[in-house]
């Protein structure tokens, strides 16, 4: 999923740059809370969710984009805080319907 996306002009690497994406994104990881920080300032995980953003467009499904949001958040809280990748399946599923949303714009 690079470059243009198909039946539109938008470029991939614009929808994964603009504010409103990252805004939407943010909402999407702050909900599920996968480390559990409850109560947290809305920006706690902008670090992992940039990465994750980097990386989204090269998912090429479900268990693909899972096993890439695990990974960030074992990166930067540790296998034993992120827990299983199990764990992160619905918040993979949201960011990707998310990103095919902005790729349908």
């Amino acid at each position: 999923m690079t470059g243009k996306a198909r039946g539109s002009g938008l470029d991939a690497n614009k929808i994964l740059l603009s504010k409103n994406f990252f805004r939407r994104a943010r909402s999407i990881v702050h909900r599920h809370d996968p480390i559990g920080l409850k109560p947290c300032p809305s920006d706690e995980y902008d670090p992992e969710l940039a990465s994750i953003i980097r990386r989204l467009r090269k998912c090429n499904g479900l268990k693909s984009a899972e096993t890439m949001v695990h990974g960030e958040f074992v990166h930067w809280f540790g296998p034993r805080l992120a827990g299983s990748s199990a764990r992160y399946q619905k918040l993979a599923q949201e960011l990707l319907n998310l990103y095919k949303a902005f790729l349908k714009r």
